[in-house]
């Protein structure tokens, strides 16, 4: 057995806890990226676009976030590896928790791609069908010659 320095053991000690600590984060960050998706779809079907627009904008945030933590998280797993080569504890269930909540996440993006798919062929329908109530009643712009065609500019 390899006998490491307390230095080196409170170097991988640490890295443990930073590595364990940014994958919880980011495992919260998913949740929240899912919550915002689920209640995304809620608004989609209710029609409010106001609330799909600040869900959209809230849901960007969320994923800048994530990717900023995943150019974090790499080097600091390949350290983790190389410190861990068989692996530690907590660490593989939270990473299996990641690849499942990235499942989640990505079906319900589908779901509510395809959901914003239907209502804009709906809204693309209802103006197609939208009639103009003022296109068939009479105008001064659109009635024949029968106006006066010459001016007198006579003083």
């Amino acid at each position: 057995m390899e006998t490491i320095s307390e230095q080196e053991l409170a170097e991988r000690v640490a890295l443990l806890k930073r590595f364990k600590a940014l994958l919880e984060s980011q495992r919260s960050k998913f949740n929240d990226y899912l919550n915002v998706l689920e209640s995304q779809s809620r608004f989609i079907k209710e029609g409010n676009i106001e609330a799909v627009q600040s869900h959209t904008e809230l849901e960007n945030q969320i994923l800048n976030q994530i990717s900023g933590m995943e150019k974090v998280i790499q080097p600091i797993e390949k350290m983790y590896r190389d410190a861990y080569p068989q692996g530690h504890g907590e660490i593989p269930v939270l990473k299996t928790d990641l690849k499942k909540l990235r499942e989640k996440v990505q079906q319900q993006n589908r779901l509510n791609r395809d959901l914003l798919e239907q209502q804009m062929l709906l809204m693309k329908n209802q103006l197609k069908n939208f009639t103009n109530p003022y296109s068939r009643g009479k105008s001064v712009y659109n009635q024949g010659s029968r106006l006066g065609g010459m001016i007198d500019i006579r003083q």
